[in-house]
């Protein structure tokens, strides 16, 4: 008998060691650190190729919602990987685990199951929709847009990759706004736009970071490395020689590279158009001086010249976001009074490259707005469409 009731004082005990140790685990969900979620969510999610492709293709406007994609997206499994990414999106630490030590040789793997993954939340988003969930449909794209900016500033690379996620969230928003949506949900939308905003990643912290670790990275690099492996130009193979092979002539070059990356990044802070022209600018310096001073030859070899490319990349980015809040102003504006405004709301957000408004035209369907092509820099006029979005009714 005695040993019956130690038994089950065991048992009982276990139970409550039990119970109090899930707890602790349960204050613990979610983890302070997104990445963990995030990577989670990587494992779990492996759908094969042709239903990724078709993913994409419905996010992107180019195929409907059928059965198929439909009966994935309620699978148990996926909504839980669903769950799962929105759960982190809603963590504000997102460290990757990132060794920026290793330079170029940093891999980041993690970029390309994102991309997936935001194909993923945004196909939820628009069947939602298409189910008249517009405030859930909503909410899983700004999901996605947390998403991009969770992974925004660590480099160049993912910078460009958040840039991408954040356009493919803006386009579902954008789709989505073309359903007969109430006022409520639309003063929402708007503010949560406005608040997202604030913590958009900078490109200048990207820059910054890239060439951070470019710098490491070359430093260690033309001591280690054969200048065989560096460039492919014979020529250019036996100048870098000479330059890693003296030490003085080498740390001369090495300061310059430092004096031109502090160029570039102090560019990144100019507004447009002065920090443009100032980039196409200095992407020229190193091959002038370098017909003068031999200290600018590494620089010619290793500094990309098409840096001035972000720059108006992040400005393209820019207009989309701004030109959605405006489009919400104006289908707040419809939702009041039944009809389409003359002109812009007074406090609409303006075109970054003019600094002046939207152009705005009201067409059978809906609306354009359109970037002023005149402050669009030349060769960029090519890309109209790109600055150009259309809303329907």
């Amino acid at each position: 008998m005695k040993k019956t009731k130690n038994t089950k004082k065991l048992i009982l005990f276990t139970a409550a060691l039990l119970l109090i140790t899930a707890s602790a685990f349960a204050d613990e969900y979610p983890p302070d650190n997104a990445a963990v979620l995030y990577y989670k969510a990587f494992m779990l999610y492996k759908p094969d190729d042709t239903m990724g492709d078709m993913l994409a293709d419905y996010v992107k406007g180019k195929t409907a919602l059928n059965e198929k994609l439909t009966e994935f997206l309620n699978k148990k499994q996926t909504q839980k990987i669903i769950e799962t990414v929105t759960d982190a999106s809603q963590i504000q630490n997102c460290d990757w685990g990132l060794n920026f030590d290793e330079g170029f040789e940093m891999e980041m793997p993690y970029l390309g199951s994102l991309r997936k993954i935001a194909y993923l939340i945004i196909a939820d988003a628009k069947m939602l929709a298409e189910q008249g969930e517009y405030k859930a449909a909503f909410s899983q794209c700004f999901a996605a847009k947390k998403m991009a900016i969770q992974v925004g500033n660590d480099t160049l690379v993912s910078f460009l990759v958040s840039i991408a996620i954040n356009a493919l969230a803006n386009g579902a928003v954008q789709d989505i706004l073309n359903s007969d949506i109430d006022i409520s949900t639309l003063n929402r939308l708007k503010d949560q736009l406005q608040s997202i905003q604030k913590t958009q990643p900078l490109v200048k912290d990207a820059v910054t970071n890239d060439f951070t670790i470019a710098l490491k990275w070359k430093e260690q690099a033309v001591r280690d490395i054969p200048v065989e492996s560096l460039v492919d130009d014979k020529n250019t193979q036996q100048k870098l020689s000479e330059i890693i092979n003296n030490d003085e002539l080498l740390a001369r070059n090495f300061e310059y590279y430092k004096q031109h990356i502090n160029l570039i990044i102090q560019a990144f802070s100019l507004p447009y158009p002065k920090g443009y022209e100032q980039l196409k600018k200095i992407a020229n310096l190193p091959s002038e001086d370098v017909k003068n001073n031999p200290d600018a030859f590494f620089t010619t070899v290793f500094v990309a010249p098409a840096i001035s490319r972000v720059y108006i990349m992040n400005l393209r980015a820019k207009a989309n976001e701004k030109a959605l809040n405006c489009a919400v102003d104006i289908f707040i504006e419809n939702a009041k009074n039944k009809k389409l405004p003359d002109s812009l709301p007074i406090d609409s957000p303006n075109d970054p490259f003019s600094r002046k408004p939207f152009i705005y035209e009201k067409t059978n369907e809906g609306f354009i707005l359109k970037c002023n092509e005149n402050s669009v820099p030349e060769e960029e006029k090519k890309y109209m469409d790109k600055y150009e979005y259309e809303y329907k009714l």
